[in-house]
């Protein structure tokens, strides 16, 4: 489908299979990046790995192998950076490439079909079955979606739900945020690209104000604020990802132009942060270079190909399901961490993620996919508005929600010419500074 722009051409120089460039799988008939999906995948597991390690009686403020467990668990913060990139790729299009309009209302519509069905299924599930019934307090916060907003409901019945009212809070600030950063860039994306770092250095000092205080300062931690360098991360890839496609710019050639160079490169940074959870902004610096990895016009090799396995590629597309129900299903299996599983991380790990992958699949398929079928285009995609790229069906935002998306998909091999950790259970239990 035309998206009325005029392409730049593409650079001859290229040589290789480009990172942004591989097989795609379908969700609820849209066609997705399965490298996207991959990294939903290993971020979702992450979060299921710290929350079973906490569930188990970890120590997240341990020795540096057991701040490496926990460390995994912060993927529900790269959730923010896709979020960030693919929801803001057709806005960047629209502002910074001359793409098509942005319907509003459908954006708003598929958001609410994207979150809102497995979000008060399971809500619903566990107030009912594990919180005894639950009370006013509980109905009326989590079903408005305020839990985030006291502490009395903050990180209690799903530890998880926190990210779902983040999420919310940037799919309602994206449209106007869009059009103010368009009105000051002017259609330059060096502009626009430094109204986001200005965001950014001010959503970290909010942080650093956040974690200094923890106690003082619990609810503006799981806020937006608070968390928003993470979604700048990925509009900043957003807008690179416009301005760079159908010709690299001059500099980003030989290594760096290697897609291998970037994911390796998010490795460091992350390892510091594990080390000192005061250094989390090194931790955005990280999710920056393994999705760009992923999302930029960069050369693939054979390390990058790990991100086609197609099991790791349907995990990441059941991952919104896999994130809801993994921390009831911990529940479930140690019985509120009273039995023998809660004793043994690797045994509960090893029970824990095909019963909770088979949950998510079967989730993906009774709750969200007639939901996800009835969504409509609402701008130009990651692919559909892109030279050489088939348009998807009647799909969404390009690769969809930041929070993990669901199903059991059918890979498609053609290419066109895509934590906080908070406590698993009811009581709270150690977790990393989020």
């Amino acid at each position: 489908m035309s998206t009325g722009t005029t392409q730049p051409r593409a650079n001859p120089s290229t040589k290789g299979a480009r990172a942004d460039q591989g097989p795609r799988v379908s969700q609820a008939g849209e066609r997705r990046e399965l490298r996207w999906e991959s990294l939903r995948a290993i971020a979702a597991l992450g979060v299921l790995v710290a929350h079973a390690y906490g569930q188990a009686g970890g120590n997240f403020y341990g020795d540096y192998s057991e701040r490496l467990i926990a460390g995994v668990g912060f993927g529900a913060l790269f959730f923010f950076t896709l979020s960030g990139c693919l929801l803001y790729i057709p806005f960047a299009r629209r502002d910074f490439g001359g793409g098509r309009e942005i319907k509003l209302s459908q954006y708003a519509t598929n958001r609410a079909l994207r979150i809102f069905p497995l979000y008060y299924v399971a809500l619903v599930v566990v107030l009912v079955f594990q919180e005894g019934g639950g009370n006013l307090e509980q109905w009326v916060r989590f079903g408005l979606l305020l839990e985030n907003f006291s502490v009395e409901t903050l990180n209690t019945v799903n530890g998880s739900l926190w990210t779902i009212v983040v999420e919310l809070h940037f799919y309602l600030l994206l449209p106007p945020l869009a059009w103010a950063i368009a009105r000051i860039a002017k259609r330059s994306t060096a502009r626009a690209l430094v109204v986001l770092a200005v965001l950014a250095t001010i959503s970290i000092l909010i942080r650093s104000y956040s974690l200094a205080n923890p106690q003082e300062e619990v609810l503006l931690r799981y806020s937006l604020p608070a968390t928003f360098y993470f979604v700048c991360a990925g509009m900043a890839l957003a807008l690179l990802r416009t301005r760079w496609h159908g010709e690299r710019p001059s500099w980003l050639r030989g290594p760096l132009a290697q897609a291998e160079l970037w994911m390796l490169a998010a490795l460091p940074f992350w390892l510091l942060f594990c080390w000192d959870y005061r250094l989390e902004p090194l931790f955005g610096i990280s999710c920056f270079l393994a999705l760009g990895a992923c999302v930029l016009p960069l050369e693939s090799g054979r390390l990058l190909r790990v991100l086609d396995w197609k099991l790791l590629g349907v995990i990441g597309l059941a991952s919104y399901s896999l994130y809801i129900w993994h921390v009831p299903a911990l529940r479930v299996l140690t019985d509120e961490g009273t039995n023998a599983l809660a004793d043994h991380f690797l045994v509960l790990l090893a029970v824990g993620i095909p019963v909770c992958c088979l949950v998510a699949l079967l989730s993906y398929r009774v709750i969200e996919e007639p939901a996800l079928r009835l969504r409509k285009r609402w701008g130009g995609t990651a692919w559909g508005g892109e030279t050489g790229a088939k348009p998807e069906a009647p799909g969404e935002e390009p690769g969809g929600a930041a929070q993990p998306p669901a199903t059991a998909g059918r890979i498609v091999t053609s290419s066109p010419s895509s934590t906080g950790v908070s406590s698993p259970s009811r009581k709270r239990m150690s977790s990393p500074p989020t």
